[in-house]
């Protein structure tokens, strides 16, 4: 059945569309704000870098020399002279003058290596002709004082360009808001307040005060109208489809009554052929003793018309009039539990052997004349289960009226056998029998007993449903295996927890 939306589904509303412009300016021109302040800080670290490397290469023109002669002269007092006017330059903390890696003299304190900046430049003097080689001047600076004050300069030109950049925001999104975001929120107001499908009202903007609009329609103009006629074709469209949905409504309605109906029909009337088959069936059965028991009578009357009795005789015929009402009884018995369906689904605490043998007397009597031998036996099974016995039996018979549909060409030659046994709080039920390889159709039908196909005759179709329906019902799992020796039936059976 066709459903119509009546709704538009909007969001929960969140932040504004002029909010949201204000945040990504801001964002944005922080962003730049912080790139741009970096740059520059870099560059101006890179020309302060320059210009001590450059301090550094003066210190070895200026004093290299002299220092070289003091050393050479071994005047200590002129020596620590030179390095202290060295280490008073900026930025210099740590003056050193070693002999192939020996230090000789030092001045100064020692600096982090983050922020140490080394020169090393070798001391030599000309002395006959040769140049000498005294030591080596190793001189440390540092950058940490020249970073500190470059930090701080730039601290106060982010907050400069910060206050600059908030200013620039304020004005431009009041323009944006003026101009623009306050009729984007005016539409997304219209659209989340009002029910376009059923609502006729129309879109629009107030634009009494932009003074630059004009008397001519520009792009705004031409958005509401587009939106005032969309919602006008939808309100148009959810009539033409409030009017299909009533027609397929009725024809829905019509055609459900129409096909339960129908359904009732063809039910009633399988039901009527598979009771009437099962009947003749039934018949069939009680017959074979009756015409023994008429047979008997008809002999005891002529014995009592001759006046010849027979003591010997009468009692062979007693024991076969026994023999014959008891078979009677026991298939009217069998058939009673089968349509005893009041309490078929009540669960009672029942003894399981016991309960087994007495739904299979009664099954063996019922088949004996159609399948050979009827064996069972059980094992390892609880004392006291709780289950429907009703349920229990009627499932036990249609598995073996179902088994011995398929084996009626082999008559007296074919055996059926029921194993009962138990695992992890199930009773397992497991048919075997000779009968011949189902074909594809009847295999599907054991497996899926709703299909409709035509097995042997319409009793067998019905069996099969309630089969599936009663193994539903007890909550069972089946299993069904066709091999090249044999074919059976697994039944798993859940139960209550014994007494």
């Amino acid at each position: 059945m066709v459903k119509i939306s009546q709704k538009i589904p909007l969001k929960r509303k969140s932040l504004s569309v002029g909010t949201k412009m204000i945040l990504i300016f801001f964002a944005v021109a922080l962003l730049i704000t912080i790139i741009f302040s970096f740059m520059d800080y870099q560059r101006k670290l890179n020309r302060q870098l320059y210009e001590l490397s450059k301090r550094l290469d003066q210190i070895q023109g200026g004093f290299t020399y002299s220092l070289s002669n003091s050393l050479w002269k071994i005047d200590d007092e002129q020596t620590k002279i030179i390095l202290e006017s060295i280490l008073r330059q900026q930025d210099i903390q740590l003056v050193k003058v070693t002999h192939r890696g020996e230090e000789i003299l030092s001045l100064g304190e020692p600096v982090d290596e983050d922020y140490a900046i080394k020169r090393t430049y070798p001391l030599t003097i000309n002395f006959a002709a040769k140049t000498e080689y005294i030591g080596d001047l190793e001189i440390t600076a540092t950058d940490r004082h020249m970073r500190s004050l470059m930090s701080e300069e730039l601290l106060g030109y982010i907050q400069v360009e910060f206050l600059k950049v908030i200013v620039f925001i304020i004005f431009s999104v009041l323009f944006l808001k003026l101009i623009i975001t306050r009729h984007i929120e005016t539409i997304t107001e219209f659209f989340r307040k009002n029910n376009i499908y059923e609502s006729q009202k129309k879109l629009i903007l107030n634009r009494e005060y932009e003074l630059w609009k004009g008397n001519s329609e520009d792009d705004l103009d031409e958005l509401v109208y587009s939106i005032n006629s969309m919602v006008e074709k939808l309100h148009e469209e959810l009539q033409v489809r409030k009017k299909t949905e009533k027609e397929l409504t009725q024809i829905n309605e019509s055609l459900e009554k129409r096909v339960e109906e129908k359904t009732k029909q063809l039910l009633e009337s399988d039901r009527i052929e598979a009771v009437v088959e099962m009947s003749a069936g039934v018949a069939h059965e009680v017959n074979s003793p009756l015409s023994v028991v008429y047979g008997l009578n008809r002999r005891i009357n002529k014995m009592i018309k001759k006046g010849d009795v027979d003591i010997d005789a009468l009692k062979k015929v007693s024991v076969m009039l026994e023999s014959s009402v008891k078979r009677i009884f026991s298939i009217t018995n069998a058939l009673y539990m089968l349509s005893d369906v009041t309490n078929s689904n009540s669960q009672r605490q029942v003894h399981l052997e016991k309960m087994i043998d007495e739904s299979m007397k009664g099954i063996v009597e019922v088949f004996k004349s159609s399948v050979g031998r009827i064996d069972y036996l059980y094992h390892q099974l609880p004392k006291s289960i709780l289950i429907s016995k009703t349920m229990f039996y009627q499932l036990l018979y249609i598995l073996v009226y179902l088994r011995a549909k398929a084996m009626e060409s082999q008559n007296e030659h074919s055996w059926i056998r029921i194993e009962f046994s138990q695992a992890d709080n199930q009773i397992l039920i497991t048919c075997y029998d000779n009968g011949a390889k189902l074909e594809g159709e009847e295999r599907g039908a054991l497996l899926d007993p709703f299909k409709s196909i035509a097995l042997r005759d319409r009793g067998s179709l019905l069996m099969l449903g309630t089969f599936a329906s009663l193994v539903n019902k007890l909550g069972a799992k089946l299993n069904f295996v066709d091999s090249n020796k044999s074919i059976f039936v697994q039944v798993r059976i859940p139960y209550g927890e014994d007494l």
